[in-house]
């Protein structure tokens, strides 16, 4: 089976490190970054040698592994052909990307596993620790019905700004990334969640929940409810083109 991975980051290199062995999953990867220096600690076996490196070719060499196909690029270029793959699986730090990836698994009905992780402190206390999986299947309902954003247009966001409907971001919280070894913990565990469901839709069809929210402060698993909203764009018979 071929599957498409967008994002080679904390959750992806990690989940491909569970991945690469199997003889029954060939990988396809949109990963447009090189390796940084503070990427290391979340990146296992990756060393100073690899600082500079594409994400892409550095996993290749470290695990002797060969990707189905390598794009160095965004997603949004819109030149992947999603309908060669049984699965899309986001693991991105942007709902831009996901939004796009959500339109496209819409409209190739494609099954897309969205994996998310941060560790979120405000005035040096941990607000946050987790993640979360959110699963969108075709003709069930959409991330846009679980809750992520609508996409907006350039234009639109320009307006709302100008109108004062952005609020700034507050300097004084911020998802700290530089805590590599406490965030490499937490995108195992994100991981290992996901890739129980991954696995179960590949062999059976079925996952346990559209939406698991894991906290990690609490040590709880939270399997969240959820339904399809009326008039999203998951009811519209059918998409005639993927945008932003």
């Amino acid at each position: 089976m071929n599957l498409l991975l967008v994002g080679l980051g904390g959750n992806g290199w990690t989940l491909m490190r569970r991945l690469y062995r199997r003889k029954d999953l060939q990988v396809a990867v949109i990963e447009p970054d090189k390796i940084e220096r503070s990427n290391l600690p979340r990146l296992v076996g990756a060393t100073e040698a690899h600082v500079g490196l594409s994400k892409i070719e550095a996993f290749e060499s470290i695990y002797e592994y060969r990707f189905l196909k390598k794009i160095f690029s965004k997603a949004q270029n819109g030149s992947e052909n999603f309908q060669a793959y049984r699965m899309i699986i986001a693991c991105v730090d942007n709902n831009e990307t996901r939004q796009y990836l959500a339109m496209a698994g819409l409209h190739y009905k494609i099954p897309l596993f969205d994996l998310g992780a941060g560790l979120v402190i405000r005035k040096g206390r941990v607000l946050f620790k987790g993640g979360q999986v959110r699963i969108q299947l075709p003709s069930e309902e959409c991330l846009f019905c679980i809750g992520l954003p609508l996409p907006v247009s350039e234009r639109k966001k320009a307006l709302r700004q100008a109108a004062g409907y952005v609020d700034a971001e507050d300097p004084q919280e911020e998802i700290h990334w530089n805590r590599g070894e406490e965030i490499l913990s937490i995108n195992e565990a994100v991981v290992d969640l996901a890739l129980g469901e991954i696995l179960s839709y590949l062999d059976k069809g079925t996952v346990t929940s559209k939406y698991i929210r894991l906290n990690l402060l609490q040590g709880q698993r939270e399997f969240i409810q959820t339904a399809v909203v009326p008039n999203c764009l998951c009811q519209v018979e059918k998409q005639k083109k993927v945008y932003i």
